[in-house]
């Protein structure tokens, strides 16, 4: 076989010919009968070169000699031959060279020649991996240059060998990690690969799912993490595993891939971490919103990346759909309403052919029953806001799914401890210690954020559409009267506890604490308003209260 040069020089001659007909590497490893895409990729960036076989494939499929394709440059050992018997510089080389045939007993996905290798053992770089693996988005990223920027630098680092872009569901990861892929592509000198894990429901085939993706062959003869690691070994490669929240009991298989390729690095999307060892994640914000109490001229309001995805999305659908004076503050407030989330904007934009955005802003009122019907071509789970949320409430253990029920009554976000004395007012005592663990693992699943202000207690808080998705779950599990009662009798409680203070040296505490619950302490009101025995009594302080946030 032919020795590799100490400094990879690429084959740009062959590499153009492939573009000049307009065909993919795959295309070639067709044309010249290989079952895979073969090395076209390592032989275009001159980290090996075809056989003898195979570069008479390929000047025959392209009608040029070795010299016009790059390929004059094989040794005289190529063929473990006497140099009388090379191949020479300007000519196809013999017909008489054996076919290439199946490995059948190492468990390698390549292709050689018997009388290339017959001590039986096989060189690394004869190893096929499929090229031109990234999907084509249909659609151009909006708002996202930062987040690309970052996580590119990310990967870049010599130490960083694992990213995981986690977010809610609809938020964009995956469309953030092609983008990421694509300008990280020339860093990576055996290429990028694409691995989709959507339909994959059973972590075991998380291995096999990457094996199929790089174009390798399986056998009884070796396991699929052994065929793996031995494939990846030495490669300087970038593999990008999306949607792998279902799967992270693979998360072990995965750590001992990185650890055993050390050139190897992975890219995740994800809407729960993998918790292990070497794991860098990179939480997904969504798009940029402009302030509720600043109306802006709807050229400013562009420069707002949920505005201007709007936009867009909506101007697909009906090419004359402009933002105006009249009807910029409306299309603000969709946006705010839906949090920034690209998904639901997405979904929303669709209706503009029948409504204006003053009649989808009403709608909007109920936004689950309006965020659906979106493009065939997605998969279902992204075809409705609801079926995107269902796809993460699966993801939840009965635990967590009652624990994320529960903490959808708080509205404006509410503090740990709020949580903490809501969710164990509604447990058996015996489970009560597990409400910490329950918030952190929704936190790590994307289905509640934190904020943190120094000197002030951590706030947890839910996007919009997703409380209202638990609102929905709520209600249909029958626990939505008792847990409005133990939310309202928790800012009952809270009210009460401020008028002690409202009057002392901890007045400017207290008004502010008011301030950041006005939201739940209105919502407790009208419970209290709403309970005719009761009204009166229990919700003074509320009352109270309210009219205090009212007037700060």
């Amino acid at each position: 076989m032919v020795k590799k040069a100490a400094h990879a020089t690429p084959n740009r001659l062959l590499r153009a010919a492939r573009k000049e007909r307009g065909w993919t590497q795959q295309q070639v490893a067709d044309r010249i009968g290989a079952p895979l895409s073969l090395n076209i990729s390592r032989w275009e960036n001159g980290l090996a070169f075809p056989s003898a076989y195979y570069i008479e494939r390929l000047c025959q499929v392209f009608g040029k000699s070795m010299s016009e394709l790059g390929l004059s440059q094989v040794e005289d050992e190529t063929w473990n031959k006497p140099p009388s018997q090379a191949v020479a510089a300007n000519q196809a080389p013999s017909l008489a060279v054996p076919e290439p045939s199946w490995d059948t007993t190492a468990g390698q996905s390549f292709i050689a020649s018997p009388s290339e290798h017959a001590d039986g053992l096989y060189r690394a770089d004869l190893l096929t991996f499929q090229d031109d693996t990234l999907p084509l988005p249909l659609t151009p990223l909006i708002g996202r240059e930062k987040e690309v920027a970052v996580v590119c630098a990310l990967l870049q680092r010599p130490e960083v060998r694992l990213v995981t872009l986690t977010g809610a569901g609809g938020i964009g990861k995956t469309r953030l990690a092609l983008r990421v892929a694509t300008e990280l592509n020339a860093d990576f000198s055996d290429g990028i690969i694409f691995v989709p894990l959507a339909a994959i429901q059973d972590s075991t085939l998380v291995i096999p799912a990457i094996i199929q993706s790089l174009g390798l062959k399986e056998t009884e003869h070796r396991s699929p993490p052994d065929l793996l690691q031995t494939a990846l070994r030495d490669r300087q490669q970038l593999l990008v595993l999306d949607n792998f929240e279902r799967l992270v009991q693979a998360a072990p298989q995965i750590a001992d891939l990185l650890a055993r390729c050390p050139q190897l690095k992975l890219l995740i999307t994800s809407r729960a971490i993998l918790q292990v060892q070497g794991e860098y994640e990179f939480q997904i914000s969504p798009l940029a919103l402009p302030e509720r109490e600043h109306i802006l001229a709807p050229d400013a309001l562009t420069r707002y990346a949920a505005i201007a995805l709007f936009l867009q999305r909506a101007q697909s659908i009906n090419p004359d759909f402009r933002l105006t004076e009249a009807n910029a503050a409306a299309v603000a407030e969709i946006c705010l309403r839906l949090d920034g989330l690209p998904l639901a904007i997405e979904l929303a934009a669709a209706r503009i052919k029948l409504l204006s955005p003053q009649e989808l802003l009403v709608r909007l009122e109920n936004p689950l029953a309006v965020l659906t019907n979106g493009p065939k071509n997605l998969p279902q789970r992204q075809q409705t806001l609801r079926n995107t949320l269902l796809w993460s409430y699966q993801l939840l253990s009965p635990w967590e799914q009652r624990l994320f029920r529960l903490l959808s009554v708080f509205v404006g976000g509410c503090t740990m401890e709020a949580a903490e004395a809501v969710s164990v007012s509604q447990i058996a005592t015996e489970e009560a210690h597990c409400v910490l663990d329950g918030l952190t693992s929704l936190i790590s699943k994307s289905l509640l954020l934190t904020v943190q202000q120094e000197g002030e207690p951590s706030r947890l808080f839910m996007l919009e559409t997703i409380r209202e998705y638990g609102l929905e779950c709520l209600e249909a599990s029958g626990e939505m009267e008792l847990v409005r009662s133990a939310h309202a009798s928790y800012y009952l409680r809270l009210a009460e506890e401020a008028e002690q203070h409202l009057s002392g040296r901890e007045q400017a505490h207290w008004l502010a604490r008011l301030e950041r619950e006005q939201s739940n302490l209105q919502a407790a009101l009208q419970w209290f308003l709403g309970q005719e025995e009761q009204g009166t009594s229990h919700g003074m302080a509320l009352r109270r209260a309210n009219d205090i946030t009212a007037a700060l």
